[in-house]
C-alpha cells in the first residue's frame, strides 16, 4: 500500500484531539532553552496533529508555522487554538516534503514531536533550520 500522507491519519483527528496527551510544560521549557527561543522567533511544528506542541510553543515565540498533511487534524488544532486564545499560529496543510517550499527558511527551529519517524531524513535535514528532535 503506498504512503499517502493526507490519508494516513484521516480518521484519527477526533481521537487525537480527545485522547492524545499534551507535552509537559517542563519539556517545552527544555526545548526553548536548548534552541534559544525567544519572543521574536519563528518556529515550525511539523506533523503538528491537533496542536499539542504548537500551542505551548506559540506562547513563547512570535509565530509558529504548524504543518500537517491531514486537514482534519488542522481543523481540530485551529479550534483548540481558538478556545485557548492563541492567534499566532499559521496552520498549513502539507507534509515534511514541502518544507523547502513553505518560505520558512528563517525559522529558529523545527520541532517534529511525534512525527519525526514519519518523515524522510532528506525532508528533515533542510539547510537553515535546526531540528530540536
Amino acid at each position: 500500500m503506498p504512503y499517502v500522507p493526507e490519508q494516513l491519519f484521516a480518521q484519527a483527528a477526533p481521537f487525537y484531539a480527545r485522547y492524545r496527551p499534551g507535552y509537559p510544560a517542563e519539556l517545552v521549557e527544555l526545548l526553548a532553552e536548548r534552541t534559544g527561543l525567544d519572543s521574536g522567533d519563528l518556529v515550525l511544528d511539523v506533523g503538528c496533529g491537533t496542536g499539542q506542541l504548537a500551542l505551548p510553543l506559540a506562547r513563547r515565540v512570535r509565530q509558529v508555522v504548524a504543518v500537517d498533511p491531514q486537514p482534519g487534524m488542522l481543523d481540530h488544532a485551529r479550534e483548540a487554538a481558538r478556545r485557548a486564545g492563541v492567534g499566532n499560529i499559521d496552520w498549513r496543510q502539507a507534509d515534511a516534503s514541502a518544507l523547502a517550499r513553505l518560505g520558512v527558511a528563517d525559522a529558529r527551529a523545527a520541532f517534529f514531536g511525534a512525527s519525526f519517524h514519519w518523515t524522510d531524513r532528506a525532508d528533515r535535514d533542510r539547510p537553515g533550520v535546526r531540528s530540536a528532535g
